[in-house]
Protein backbone atom coordinates (compact mmCIF):
# COMPACT_ATOMS: atom_id res chain seq x y z
CA UNK A 1 0.00 0.00 0.00
CA UNK A 2 1.54 3.15 -1.10
CA UNK A 3 2.11 6.23 0.77
CA UNK A 4 -1.01 8.11 -0.91
CA UNK A 5 -3.19 5.30 -0.25
CA UNK A 6 -2.23 5.37 3.60
CA UNK A 7 -4.16 8.94 3.74
CA UNK A 8 -7.38 7.89 2.30
CA UNK A 9 -10.78 7.79 4.37
CA UNK A 10 -10.91 4.01 3.82
CA UNK A 11 -7.80 2.84 5.33
CA UNK A 12 -8.38 1.02 8.75
CA UNK A 13 -7.79 3.29 12.05
CA UNK A 14 -4.60 0.47 12.67
CA UNK A 15 -2.73 1.70 9.46
CA UNK A 16 -0.84 -1.30 7.78
CA UNK A 17 2.32 0.16 8.10
CA UNK A 18 5.02 -2.74 6.17
CA UNK A 19 8.68 -1.83 5.38
CA UNK A 20 8.00 -0.32 1.64
CA UNK A 21 5.62 2.31 3.43
CA UNK A 22 8.45 2.99 6.21
CA UNK A 23 11.01 2.90 3.32
CA UNK A 24 9.08 5.26 1.31
CA UNK A 25 8.00 7.73 4.19
CA UNK A 26 12.83 7.92 5.03
CA UNK A 27 12.90 8.33 1.48
CA UNK A 28 10.34 11.29 1.01
CA UNK A 29 11.94 13.19 4.44
CA UNK A 30 15.41 12.91 2.68
CA UNK A 31 13.91 14.80 -0.74
CA UNK A 32 12.06 17.08 1.09
CA UNK A 33 15.22 18.17 3.50
CA UNK A 34 17.22 18.28 0.48
CA UNK A 35 14.96 21.02 -1.68
CA UNK A 36 16.70 24.06 -2.49
CA UNK A 37 14.86 27.49 -1.58
CA UNK A 38 12.00 28.64 -2.93
CA UNK A 39 12.76 32.35 -4.93
CA UNK A 40 10.22 35.08 -4.77
CA UNK A 41 9.05 35.68 -7.98
CA UNK A 42 10.04 38.48 -10.50
CA UNK A 43 7.49 39.70 -12.64
CA UNK A 44 9.94 41.49 -15.23
CA UNK A 45 12.16 38.19 -16.06
CA UNK A 46 10.36 35.22 -18.04
CA UNK A 47 8.97 31.73 -16.77
CA UNK A 48 10.92 28.21 -17.48
CA UNK A 49 8.05 25.81 -16.93
CA UNK A 50 9.16 22.03 -16.73
CA UNK A 51 6.39 19.91 -16.98
CA UNK A 52 6.52 16.11 -16.61
CA UNK A 53 3.94 12.78 -16.96
CA UNK A 54 3.24 9.03 -16.00
CA UNK A 55 0.61 6.84 -16.07
CA UNK A 56 0.11 8.10 -12.76
CA UNK A 57 0.62 11.63 -12.37
CA UNK A 58 1.45 14.69 -13.59
CA UNK A 59 4.10 17.13 -12.18
CA UNK A 60 5.63 20.51 -12.80
CA UNK A 61 8.10 23.05 -12.02
CA UNK A 62 8.38 26.78 -12.11
CA UNK A 63 11.31 28.70 -11.90
CA UNK A 64 13.58 31.71 -13.36
CA UNK A 65 17.26 32.29 -14.04
CA UNK A 66 18.74 33.58 -11.04
CA UNK A 67 22.13 36.16 -11.38
CA UNK A 68 24.43 32.72 -12.03
CA UNK A 69 21.73 32.19 -15.54
CA UNK A 70 20.76 29.09 -13.23
CA UNK A 71 17.62 27.81 -13.22
CA UNK A 72 15.63 28.37 -9.58
CA UNK A 73 12.81 27.03 -8.85
CA UNK A 74 9.69 29.22 -7.29
CA UNK A 75 7.00 26.90 -6.97
CA UNK A 76 6.40 22.91 -7.92
CA UNK A 77 2.83 21.81 -8.53
CA UNK A 78 1.54 17.51 -9.22
CA UNK A 79 -1.59 16.02 -9.80
CA UNK A 80 -2.18 12.10 -9.72
CA UNK A 81 -4.41 11.19 -12.72
CA UNK A 82 -8.05 9.46 -12.20
CA UNK A 83 -8.49 5.95 -13.94
CA UNK A 84 -9.99 7.41 -16.66
CA UNK A 85 -7.02 9.77 -17.59
CA UNK A 86 -4.82 7.04 -17.19
CA UNK A 87 -5.53 5.52 -20.02
CA UNK A 88 -4.76 8.38 -22.32
CA UNK A 89 -1.96 8.08 -24.79
CA UNK A 90 1.69 9.52 -23.61
CA UNK A 91 1.29 13.07 -25.77
CA UNK A 92 -2.03 13.39 -24.41
CA UNK A 93 -0.66 12.80 -20.42
CA UNK A 94 2.40 15.05 -21.24
CA UNK A 95 0.10 17.89 -23.15
CA UNK A 96 -2.26 17.56 -19.77
CA UNK A 97 1.24 18.16 -17.82
CA UNK A 98 1.23 21.66 -19.52
CA UNK A 99 -2.45 22.76 -19.21
CA UNK A 100 -2.56 21.81 -15.60
CA UNK A 101 0.78 23.54 -15.08
CA UNK A 102 -0.98 26.85 -16.85
CA UNK A 103 -3.89 26.85 -14.98
CA UNK A 104 -2.03 25.75 -11.46
CA UNK A 105 0.02 29.09 -11.83
CA UNK A 106 -2.24 31.30 -13.94
CA UNK A 107 -1.78 34.11 -11.82
CA UNK A 108 1.85 34.04 -11.84
CA UNK A 109 2.01 33.30 -15.83
CA UNK A 110 -0.84 35.44 -17.26
CA UNK A 111 0.88 37.88 -19.40
CA UNK A 112 4.28 36.43 -18.74
CA UNK A 113 7.03 35.05 -20.98
CA UNK A 114 7.50 31.32 -20.79
CA UNK A 115 9.81 28.93 -21.84
CA UNK A 116 8.40 25.44 -21.91
CA UNK A 117 10.96 22.70 -21.27
CA UNK A 118 9.40 19.30 -22.05
CA UNK A 119 11.19 15.44 -22.07
CA UNK A 120 8.73 14.64 -24.99
CA UNK A 121 9.69 16.04 -28.20
CA UNK A 122 6.23 16.06 -30.03
CA UNK A 123 5.31 18.44 -27.36
CA UNK A 124 7.54 20.98 -29.43
CA UNK A 125 5.81 20.67 -32.59
CA UNK A 126 2.24 20.60 -30.68
CA UNK A 127 1.35 24.61 -32.16
CA UNK A 128 2.82 24.31 -35.04
CA UNK A 129 0.95 20.69 -36.54
CA UNK A 130 -2.58 20.77 -36.32
CA UNK A 131 -3.38 17.16 -33.98
CA UNK A 132 -5.94 15.24 -35.02
CA UNK A 133 -7.57 14.22 -31.70
CA UNK A 134 -9.87 16.59 -30.40
CA UNK A 135 -8.55 17.25 -26.81
CA UNK A 136 -5.45 17.96 -27.91
CA UNK A 137 -6.52 20.52 -30.60
CA UNK A 138 -8.36 21.91 -27.77
CA UNK A 139 -5.17 21.88 -25.67
CA UNK A 140 -3.36 23.53 -27.93
CA UNK A 141 -5.94 26.72 -28.10
CA UNK A 142 -5.39 26.82 -24.54
CA UNK A 143 -2.07 26.92 -24.77
CA UNK A 144 -2.06 29.78 -27.52
CA UNK A 145 -3.34 31.98 -24.93
CA UNK A 146 -0.10 31.99 -24.06
CA UNK A 147 3.47 33.60 -24.86
CA UNK A 148 5.37 30.04 -24.94
CA UNK A 149 8.05 28.87 -26.52
CA UNK A 150 8.49 25.58 -26.04
CA UNK A 151 11.69 23.46 -26.42
CA UNK A 152 13.21 19.66 -25.91
CA UNK A 153 15.70 18.75 -23.11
Amino acid sequence: MSLVQLTKKKVPNEIPWRKEAENAFKELKTVLCGITELQVPDIEKPYYLHTDASQRAVGCCLGQLDGEDNIHPIAFGSQKLNPSQQKWSTIEWEAFAIIWALKRFETLLCGAKIFLLTDHNPLVFLTSAAPQCPRLQRWELAIQRHDIEASHI
